[in-house]
């Protein structure tokens, strides 16, 4: 409240990202219907100053935003939000209309941009591609996306796309995919939270209930409560810093820090070895 100094109440983060010149843009959600309330919008950070953009002083549109993100081919802020994708160009925040004429509602959970492609994930459709000129649907009735509820997506070092869903995880490359669930892995539950793939080529996979697992490409290794010091089977979401530590944020209940190799200190090159 005291750096930030616009409202004598609380924040909710909901994502984060960076800019190629520096700065950090959070996007707020707020906790009025619809995101109709002053705590919604996003804040800028240069290293000094912070800049908030709602509806109050920007044309930013008033919506539940649920991931903010930053693309470095065409320099621009993308946001998905509860009315769809919108972007942000310096000056005017605009919202992708034609998105209306692929899926009848345009909310949507999650995005994640490669290159010039920026996937969206929705909340009942299925998965979507846009490349700044056209849209691609990928729905359980055309491909074989597990389920139409996207909940993650991640972008991995062999160029393939990895889909978080309610009825288990899809890896898509060159229009191929492969499906994970509890019938043919070791997943203990199709609800996936979260995915990532780490620097060491191992995907690792969260869970609505049941902890998350390290798949090597042969091996499933589970982590619950039961076999680890995680905080939570309730997983929310899996990243991995420069040091090759997995920070895993645990539904109410705090951050889990997992290395197989020994935790990384996140402040100097020390390795702290834990059981």
């Amino acid at each position: 409240q005291d750096s930030l100094n616009f409202y004598n109440e609380s924040y909710s983060f909901i994502s984060s990202t960076e800019d190629n010149n520096g700065n950090f843009w959070y996007a707020l959600r707020g906790d009025g219907p619809g995101g109709l309330d002053l705590l919604s919008g996003i804040l800028k950070f240069d290293g000094q100053n912070w800049t908030k953009y709602d509806p109050t002083n920007s044309n930013l549109p008033v919506c539940i935003i649920t991931k903010i993100d930053y693309s470095s081919e065409d320099d621009l802020i993308w946001l998905a939000t509860s009315i769809g994708a919108v972007k942000y160009d310096g000056n005017n925040w605009t919202i992708l209309d034609t998105l209306q004429n692929i899926i009848p509602s345009p909310s949507l959970n999650t995005m994640i941009i490669d290159g010039n492609v920026k996937w969206f994930g929705s909340s009942y459709y299925g998965l979507i591609s846009y490349d700044n000129n056209s849209w691609n649907l990928y729905n359980t009735s055309n491909s074989n996306l597990p389920d139409n509820e996207i909940t993650d997506l991640f972008h991995d070092h062999n160029d393939a796309l990895w889909v978080s869903t309610h009825n288990g995880l899809a890896q898509f490359k060159e229009n191929n995919w492969n499906v994970y669930n509890t019938s043919n892995s070791g997943l203990p539950d199709n609800w996936i939270t979260c995915c990532i793939v780490d620097n060491q080529n191992t995907c690792l996979i969260g869970t609505f209930s049941d902890g998350f697992v390290e798949f090597d490409g042969e091996n499933w290794t589970l982590y619950t409560l039961n076999n680890s010091p995680l905080l939570s089977d309730n997983i929310h979401d899996l990243e991995e810093d420069v040091n090759g530590n997995i920070w895993i944020g645990c539904y109410d209940s705090g951050i889990s820090i997992y290395n197989r190799n020994g935790i990384s200190s996140v402040f100097s090159e020390e390795t702290i070895s834990l059981p």
